[in-house]
């Protein structure tokens, strides 16, 4: 939702280009889309240009990024009061965290072939 939300009520957005943001197979965007619409969150309609290409749209404006991911919410709030010297110490530790832990899972992953 908040993919959507962030884009606007009159961006083209698609159930492909939802799914990769949120780094999910085709299928699996398509389906989440299908539970957002069948909860009453989104509207699903065709592109005037092309048929075969459908647009993802929030339903009106009464949603609220910040009471349906609060907390994304907080953790912008943590990074609007570092500085940016700080930003940057807390960026290179969370990439360094993000490559130790794809290593160990690669390593798991070979043990597990093997």
């Amino acid at each position: 939702m908040r993919f959507l939300l962030e884009r606007g009520p009159t961006a083209e957005v698609t159930a492909t280009m939802i799914a990769a943001d949120l780094h999910l197979a085709a299928p699996s965007g398509t389906a989440l889309v299908d539970r957002l619409l069948a909860r009453g969150l989104v509207v699903v309609a065709e592109n005037g240009d092309d048929r075969r290409k459908k647009i993802t749209r929030v339903v009106g404006d009464t949603v609220n990024a910040d009471d349906l991911d609060p907390l994304t919410t907080t953790l912008r709030a943590v990074d609007a009061r570092l500085t940016l010297s700080d930003a940057h110490v807390v960026a290179g530790f969370l990439e360094e965290v993000l490559v130790t832990i794809t290593r160990a899972d690669q390593m798991a992953s070979a043990r597990v072939l093997r």
